[in-house]
């Protein structure tokens, strides 16, 4: 029994360092903080992502790629792209008020948090919608 497991721990550890030396991938990662007193909504393509309540935080996925040995986060222009597709605003007594897009058109826009796991490098851009950004 002892032998057996060794040999999984063995194979277990071998499989944690194969791992970490391959090339891996970025998931990238949408975190967003509703910090208004209104729902916010996410829309990408005009297909409805989430619905953010009011003082909720929610992690929307906005895609993956590939992640080669040295490299610390996703290409800027591969997250650009897809920050172009996505559509955040509010509804306030039937008028839309959009969150303008400044301020979320690029990497500098966010907060970045990084998490990493068995090759997975996740990337979390971190954004707190308050009020006063709706007003301007």
């Amino acid at each position: 029994m002892k032998k057996l497991l060794n040999l999984i721990l063995v194979i277990f550890i071998t499989a944690c360092m194969s791992s970490c030396g391959k090339d891996s991938y970025f998931k990238c990662f949408l975190y967003l903080k509703n910090s208004t007193g209104h729902n916010v909504y996410v829309e990408e393509s005009s297909v409805n992502l989430a619905t953010i309540f009011v003082e909720e935080l929610n992690r929307i996925v906005i895609g993956e790629t590939d992640r080669h040995i040295g490299e610390d986060y996703p290409p800027e222009t591969f997250v650009t792209e897809k920050l172009q597709n996505i559509r955040i605003y509010r509804e306030i007594n039937d008028t839309i008020q959009e969150l303008p897009r400044y301020y979320y058109d690029n990497t500098d826009d966010f907060t970045l948090k990084t998490d990493f796991f068995m090759g997975i490098y996740e990337i979390y851009y971190c954004l707190n919608i308050t009020d006063e950004m709706f007003e301007e």
